[in-house]
């Protein structure tokens, strides 16, 4: 019998128990005995098994028996210079949902791979009309383009010209976007529209493969915002915007709206306008970010905009005095109020609203930051460092649109997102599909095996709150598919991963998960031999856990996954050592790093070899990483040295010196050993740390090939 079907017998017996102890029947108690006791006796086991085969968070239950659908909530972090933060875990921050806590049941780095299946997406949209801008604009632009990556970034180009006008389709041809970018600012000619002509000719003749929907979207855009602007209250420009982020709705990964602009005209006689592109933007999961011409050139922008703000101002009042009030007043609409208020009035106020509107999608407004280009580097690394938080949200009736706040818990950091989500109820929780799958593959009787890859949890030091630990995990480029860009010039491997660490109850204290790419050229061969790898630590009690890691290539749809126990012993009372963890390299870590990451040293980041194999052509150096952790309360000095064997022979002593830190806790240490003078084979590296009449070591293996 199926186990879900256990489950529900166990659950009917239970509740046959309950009525039939209500009742007063001497004839029925026996029958209610053997229900209560059945259960009982089941139960425990049940819910220690249903703890490793159902998924880790149940969804909410709305009455009638809805379920509260998982959200997802794109988020980006910064540190205090406004550099990326790419190890941001969910105890770093806090999200309240309404005025109420929610738990963030996992974490996602999202990176940009291959394919508009996987590449994140940029649309440029172009809207302006003071003179001198263009130029500038597409200065900015260009450097827009400079600073993104070759691959795992597709651009669009638009105008807005009456409606949203094509320029460029999504792709990474630098040549192509530099071409179109010119033509929507300085070079732009009113009767451009060849790339529609041809988008819609490849459609309606079925050059577009069914797979292929950016297409598509494209077109719904254009004529999307044909319809909208119809509507004589609506400007063009915010129909472009409406259209442009609603058709992008069923699009997956990062995706984001390049704005620009001499700001955005709110004069119209539909006052909820600049809530409702906020509100479709939100929906699509669409960050918009501005550059603004009066940012760019306020000289400029101030000249040549003076007789439009008189006119503006003009017509402003007159559609007040016909309202019979202010529109300075603000908005208070059914969907303002869910939203929060936009600001509305005079001319003065127009980079406020922008602002308003690109902060209320996860986006930045150019001005913020009075540099151009550090808001154009600001748009490049949350593109390239865009984590999806999900959780389940509280219960609520019907649709209905529910603030957000976060609250960074991890010193010098700030965490940003969108204003809030729409809460629906559905009769199934929602995810993400490549998510489903690598849960999936952890549910079912047997592990999936399609593709190699290796994991292991590495512990260090320890905390009041327990042992810090590692979760370390890497794959073979060998073992996964590398295909192809469009023009055949670059090969790319992406994968997606997913590891949880339960305890002794089967309960998940830790779940992570990431997209991982690497792309190379196709004449380099060396592309292929390098590794994917990814590690995230963690803090746990002394204990026995389990460790579930997940594994599939986005390219061919191969997945594999493993589980395997570890212990964390408890803290040591005199000298310790942490895991020895052989090098494949070290990353410079970039300013001062994370100072809770047990991999990192003064070197910078270390990236774990889990093969126990090096090349010892391209390896001058065996490189082991620990921590080290002397008794505090001795006043003996703590003395180090690393013993080199092959075959149980000692083949030589090395003593290490300790590195002084002035904060107290765990002494990081690499040590190196020369390969030059030692042959292909294995070996035994161990580390022996001595203190007064206390000795400890930690072995670990190294085959030189």
């Amino acid at each position: 019998m199926p186990w879900n079907q256990i489950i529900a017998l166990v659950t009917f017996l239970a509740g046959a128990y309950n009525s039939l102890r209500r009742q007063k029947s001497t004839v029925q108690l026996p029958i209610a005995r053997f229900c209560r006791r059945t259960a009982s006796a089941v139960a425990p086991f049940l819910l220690v098994f249903s703890a490793y085969a159902q998924p880790s968070t149940a969804p909410a239950t709305a009455p009638g028996g809805a379920s509260a659908p998982e959200v997802s909530l794109d988020l980006v972090a910064h540190d205090k210079k406004g550099a990326p933060i790419r190890d941001l875990k969910p105890t770093d921050f806090e999200i309240t949902s309404s005025g109420s806590p929610v738990r963030i049941d996992d974490l996602h780095l999202v990176s940009g791979g291959p394919g508009p299946g996987h590449a994140h997406l940029v649309t440029l949209v172009f809207a302006h009309d003071v003179p001198g801008y263009a130029h500038k604009a597409r200065d900015v632009a260009a450097e827009l383009l400079k600073a993104a990556p070759a691959t795992g970034i597709l651009f669009a180009v638009l105008r807005v010209d009456g409606r949203l006008r094509l320029l460029q389709e999504f792709t990474a041809d630098r040549e192509a976007l530099t071409k179109a970018i010119d033509l929507a600012t300085v070079n732009y000619k009113r009767d451009y529209d060849e790339p529609e002509k041809q988008l819609a000719a490849e459609l309606k003749a079925g050059a577009v493969q069914p797979d292929q929907n950016l297409e598509k979207v494209l077109l719904a855009m254009l004529l999307d915002s044909q319809d909208i602007v119809r509507d004589p209250h609506t400007p063009p420009a915010i129909a472009s915007l409406m259209a442009a982020c609603r058709q992008q709705a069923g699009l997956p990964g990062r995706k984001t709206l390049v704005y620009f602009s001499a700001g955005l005209d709110w004069t119209t006689q539909d006052p909820e306008m600049p809530t409702k592109v906020a509100e479709v933007a939100i929906r699509s999961r669409v960050s918009i970010y501005s550059i603004d011409a009066e940012v760019l050139d306020p000289h400029s922008f101030n000249s040549a905009n003076a007789g439009l703000s008189v006119t503006r101002a003009q017509a402003l009042g007159s559609i007040n005095s016909a309202a019979g009030g202010s529109a300075a007043a603000g908005v208070s609409t059914a969907v303002t109020e869910q939203i929060g208020r936009i600001q509305t009035g005079d001319e003065d106020a127009t980079a406020t609203r922008l602002t308003i509107l690109c902060h209320q999608t996860g986006g930045e407004h150019a001005g913020d930051s009075g540099n151009t280009q550090r808001s154009v580097q600001r748009i490049v690394d949350d593109v390239l460092s865009n984590y999806t938080a999900y959780f389940i949200p509280p219960m609520t009736q019907g649709e209905k649109f529910r603030p957000i706040k976060i609250k960074a818990l991890r010193a010098g950091i700030t965490v940003q997102a969108r204003g809030g989500y729409f809460a629906v109820h559905s009769r199934a929780p929602l995810a993400a599909p490549p998510r489903d799958k690598l849960l999936g593959a952890l549910a079912g009787p047997e592990l999936p095996s399609e593709l190699q890859f290796r994991s292991s949890v590495l512990r260090f030091g320890s905390t009041p709150k327990g042992g810090v630990n590692s979760v370390a995990f890497e794959v073979p480029l060998s073992q996964v598919e590398m295909r192809p860009d469009s023009a055949g010039k670059v090969y790319a491997a992406q994968v997606s991963w997913l590891a949880q660490v339960r305890d002794q109850t089967g309960a998940i204290i830790e779940r992570f998960s990431e997209d991982l790419s690497k792309q190379g050229p196709r004449e380099d061969q060396q592309s292929r031999l390098g590794t994917l790898s990814f590690r995230r630590h963690f803090v746990a009690a002394p204990g026995e856990y389990v460790l579930e890691t997940v594994a599939m290539d986005a390219n061919s749809g191969k997945i594999a996954a493993q589980r395997s126990k570890f212990e964390i012993p408890a803290a040591a009372t005199g000298p310790a050592l942490g895991d020895i963890v052989l090098v494949r390299q070290i990353e410079a870590a970039g300013g001062a790093g994370d100072a809770s990451e047990p991999l990192q040293c003064a070197e910078g980041k270390v990236i774990p070899n889990l093969s126990a194999r090096l090349d010892r052509a391209s390896n001058p150096a065996i490189q082991l990483f620990f921590d080290v952790l002397p008794d505090n309360g001795s006043t003996d000095k703590p003395a180090l040295k690393l013993e080199v064997r092959r075959d149980g022979n000692l083949l030589g002593s090395v003593p290490l010196t300790l590195r002084r830190e002035s904060a107290p806790g765990p002494i990081r240490e690499l040590a190196k050993v020369g390969t030059k003078s030692l042959s292909p084979g294995a070996y035994e590296m161990t580390v022996v740390l001595t203190q007064g009449a206390r000795t400890v070591e930690r072995t670990t293996s190294v085959t030189l090939e």
